[in-house]
């Protein structure tokens, strides 16, 4: 493949970083941006972002260039060894270019948001927010977005059996599906999908909030939807149960941190989850 255009630019931090992304690429092989896209995710970018960060003259928005770097590091021939090296130094190249050169704005950065997250188009038009008041805005909107469809996400529609099969074993399978009725396979497929579809968005979006308080707090609410299944063990709590309380918590960090609030403490299901990870981390090191 052809090597990408690269943008005019001036001597400086985004012209090392971007002197340093078509260097990778070139390691790699020059991979289109749809084979970049595929591996990443096809949900997670556009192919036209991965393009514009390597060929724009802006500076590619943090997330973009995590992953780009992390599946070109992967690619690369001679081989990288130390792939989250890679990753940290372009990292390091980022920041450095943080500051000195205008951002691009993140994937549908026109999208409308629900609730208090309101118009990303007005957010974009305020004229006394800086340049990084307003990326944070819409990252954060995304974010917001992402936890809406999460909390509207249906539940497994295989819940009935596993909450049946995980309290009463595998020895009542005959009776569980003489009560319940065959699984649906397909049904669980599709929202397995999903599911994994907005998990891995959040993750990546996730990456563009620079206030690293409220980062954390997105990435433990995260966490916990990933980690239902302890939740049930210890608690008996359903999927859902689990991942409305997450997300639940994260978005009400968002709405105070976007409203100038302290972030809110948690509530009292979300300290019982945190009370079941630390005893789970607890078994763990006795184990070891």
């Amino acid at each position: 493949m052809p090597a990408w255009k690269k943008p005019d630019l001036l001597e400086g931090p985004l012209k090392d970083l971007n002197d340093a992304l078509h260097a990778l690429h070139k390691r790699a092989g020059y991979p289109p941006a749809r084979r970049l896209q595929a591996r990443i995710g096809k949900e997670v970018f556009s192919h036209t972002k991965i393009h514009d960060a390597l060929t724009k003259a802006l500076l590619p928005t943090r997330g973009v260039v995590e992953l780009v770097v992390r599946e070109l590091a992967k690619m690369a021939r001679p081989p990288i060894d130390d792939i989250e090296a890679e990753v940290n130094r372009f990292a390091a190249l980022w920041h450095a270019a943080h500051g000195d050169a205008p951002e691009a704005a993140p994937d549908h950065a026109s999208d409308r948001a629900e609730g208090p997250m309101g118009d990303l188009g007005a957010a974009r038009s305020t004229k006394r927010e800086s340049e990084g008041e307003i990326q944070m805005r819409a990252a954060t909107a995304h974010v917001y977005q992402t936890l809406v469809e999460l909390k509207r996400l249906r539940p497994d529609p295989n819940h009935e059996w596993d909450l049946y099969l995980r309290t009463a074993g595998e020895e009542r399978l005959a009776a569980v599906e003489a009560e319940l009725g065959p699984r649906d396979e397909e049904g669980s497929k599709i929202w397995q999908d999903e599911w994994e579809r907005l998990i891995q968005q959040l993750e990546v979006q996730t990456l563009d909030i620079d206030d690293t308080a409220l980062r954390e707090r997105i990435k433990d609410a995260r966490e916990f939807m990933e980690w239902h299944t302890e939740t049930f063990r210890v608690l008996r709590w359903p999927e859902r149960k689990t991942r409305l309380i997450a997300a639940r918590y994260a978005m009400e960090s968002i709405e105070a941190f976007r409203g100038g609030d302290p972030l809110p403490e948690p509530s009292k299901e979300y300290v019982e989850m945190r009370g079941v990870s630390d005893l789970m981390d607890e078994l763990d090191a006795e184990r070891r």
